[in-house]
């Protein structure tokens, strides 16, 4: 019974399937060929030949939901800096120092060795012997806010032998604030500058140095910029701070003996600009002291804290940059320098001329060696 079920069904199953098939062939009479393999009609004269068939045009791409760019926040960060990395050899030819009479042979020496132009606070320097520099300033800034810190040094500690003198790790850290606001018809700006930083005024570029000063101090400084018209500006700056005197001892323990001083510095400066032609600047700055630490022997003399109260650094003169179609840039800034007591102001505060402080000054310019009377001039 199971084998005649299942034939049953087969049977079933072909005699449904049969008309099925056979349904699209009744209109054609039986033997001709279908509408597939008959040959096609000729084509209207007015209808347009048939195409082949085409590949399917690509698709775009599913659309992504495009989130929108974050807005950025008030601050933001920037790094910025240099370094300058010379081997600094000298080659020459030359006897040795042991037999100055005897047969040359080719020396390669440390370059600043042999020239005269290397020492950055040498009246002679000049800047084709420029020695090893780097410097890093990390800013931090939004409207009317600039926060910075810098390192900075011009000795790679790495290579060998340490100096001391060389390097500034913080060397600079400042905020600085600033302020529109409307004043009739004009919109005038005030700046605050606060903490370690080296305001500077009189650069010189290709000699790479100040006429009037650079300040190595830490205190504060005002500044109020006023915009007459689009081509005139008015900016006056005025500052007061302090440097740090004095000397150590790298073979004692911290704090390797140090004697510290306080030196004052005060400035002013009045510049006139005009937008395309130039400007014109007029400066005044001093440098003095009221701290006895220095100065402690107990007796009047030469070098006694009554002395080191006369002495002074001061600096006035004027900057002024001419610019003229076809004819160039004209820059000029003369200045005198008058120095009371020098030795009494060293190591820090005001630089001038490739001179740092006023036994600097006196140093390079009134052949000071040691000798109070020789560190008082102006010129």
């Amino acid at each position: 019974m199971t084998r005649k079920f299942q034939a049953s069904f087969v049977l079933l199953a072909c005699l449904v399937a049969i008309p099925a098939a056979a349904e699209p062939s009744t209109a054609d009479p039986a033997g001709e060929p279908t509408t597939d393999e008959r040959e096609p009609p000729p084509a209207s004269p007015t209808a347009p030949p048939p195409q082949p068939p085409t590949a399917q045009p690509p698709q775009p791409p599913a659309a992504t939901q495009v989130e929108p760019a974050p807005v950025p926040g008030p601050w933001h960060v920037d790094v910025n800096g240099y370094f300058r990395a010379p081997m600094a050899l000298g080659i020459s030819s030359r006897p040795g120092p042991d037999n100055i009479t005897g047969p040359s042979s080719t020396q390669v020496s440390y370059g600043p060795n042999r020239t005269v132009d290397a020492n950055y606070y040498s009246f002679a320097y000049t800047r084709l012997q420029e020695q090893d520099w780097a410097e890093v300033f990390i800013h931090a800034r939004k409207k009317h806010v600039d926060a910075g810190v810098g390192w900075m040094g011009y000795w790679f500690q790495s290579v060998g032998f340490r100096n001391y003198d060389a390097a500034w790790a913080p060397g600079l850290a400042y905020v600085a604030l600033d302020t529109d606001f409307e004043m009739g018809d004009l919109t005038p700006n005030i700046k605050f500058t606060a903490g370690a930083w080296w305001p500077s005024f009189g650069y010189f570029e290709k000699y790479d140095t100040y006429t009037l000063g650079r300040f190595r101090q830490l205190g504060g400084q005002l500044q109020a910029t006023v915009p007459f018209n689009p081509d005139w500006t008015a900016v006056v700056t005025a500052g007061f701070g302090t440097s740090r005197d004095g000397s150590f001892n790298t073979g004692a323990p911290a704090f390797y003996g140090a004697i510290t001083g306080a030196d004052l510095i005060a400035y002013a400066n009045l510049k006139i600009s005009h937008a395309k032609y130039g400007n014109l600047g007029l400066h005044f700055n001093t440098d003095w002291t009221a701290d006895p630490n220095l100065t402690q022997q107990s007796t009047p003399g030469d070098k006694s804290f009554a002395a080191a109260q006369q002495a002074h650094l001061s600096v006035a003169g004027l900057e002024a940059n001419l610019r003229l179609p076809y004819l160039g840039h004209l820059w000029i800034s003369p200045s005198i320098l008058s120095v009371r007591n020098g030795w009494a102001l060293a190591s820090a505060g005001t630089e001038v001329m490739h001179s740092l402080s006023a036994a600097g000054v006196a140093a390079n310019y009134m052949a000071y060696t040691g000798s109070p009377t020789d560190s008082t001039g102006s010129g």
